[in-house]
C-alpha cells in the first residue's frame, strides 16, 4: 500500500510549549520534513478526550493526505499498543487509548497497524521517539510497518460530556443541538 503524497502534519498534545515540544520539531527536521506542521500542544494532561476531540475537529479541515499525529498518551511506557490508522482520506497515528478513534471513525477506517516500537525507545517519550518519526515517514510515501490488526480501543463521546473548555471559559460540550 502506498501512501497519498502530503506535506501537511497535524501534531495534537498534552506537553505544553517548551523543551518537548522543541525535541519534536527537531526530529522533524532531522528527518528531512519540509511541510507545514499544524501545532496544537495545549491539550490539559492526560485529558485523552479533549485531545480526541481536537483531532476530530482538526481533521474535518484539513486536505485529503494529512497525517494527524496524537500524543496525549498517560500509557507510555506500558505494553499499551502505538498505531497508524489509514482512514479514507488521512493517516492517524499515536498510541492505543481511544485519542484516534472518533476522528478515524468519522473518516470511516480502512486499515490499522500495531506499530512495532523497537527497543531503542524512551520508555517515556514515544510521542519523539517513534510517533513523529512515523508521521514524516508517512508523508515521504513509506509504508507502515508492523502487524495489521482490526480491533482498537474505542472512545465514544457521551451526550452532556464536556469535551474541552477554551482559554475564555467556553465549554465545548456533547450532544444534539
Amino acid at each position: 500500500t502506498k501512501t497519498m503524497k502530503t506535506s501537511l502534519i497535524t501534531v495534537t498534545t498534552d506537553l505544553g510549549y517548551g523543551f518537548a515540544t522543541g525535541q519534536l520539531k527537531a526530529v522533524v527536521a532531522g528527518l528531512g520534513f519540509e511541510g507545514k506542521l499544524i501545532e496544537n500542544h495545549d491539550v490539559k494532561p492526560f485529558s485523552i478526550v479533549e485531545g480526541a476531540y481536537g483531532i476530530w475537529q482538526l481533521a474535518k479541515f484539513c486536505p485529503p493526505g494529512t497525517v494527524h499525529l496524537g500524543i496525549v498518551d498517560p500509557g507510555v511506557g506500558s505494553d499499551r499498543a502505538g498505531l497508524v490508522i489509514k482512514t479514507k482520506n488521512f493517516w492517524f497515528v499515536g498510541p492505543d487509548n481511544g485519542l484516534l478513534y472518533p476522528a478515524a471513525v468519522a473518516d470511516r477506517i480502512e486499515k490499522i497497524w500495531k506499530i512495532d516500537e523497537g527497543d531503542n525507545i524512551s520508555n517515556t517519550f514515544h510521542g519523539r521517539d517513534v510517533f513523529i518519526k512515523l508521521a514524516v515517514l508517512l508523508t515521504q510515501s513509506e509504508k507502515p510497518k508492523g502487524e495489521e490488526i482490526d480491533k482498537i480501543q474505542k472512545l465514544e463521546f457521551k451526550e452532556g460530556q464536556i469535551l474541552h473548555i477554551d482559554h475564555y471559559g467556553n465549554a465545548k460540550i456533547w450532544g444534539k443541538k
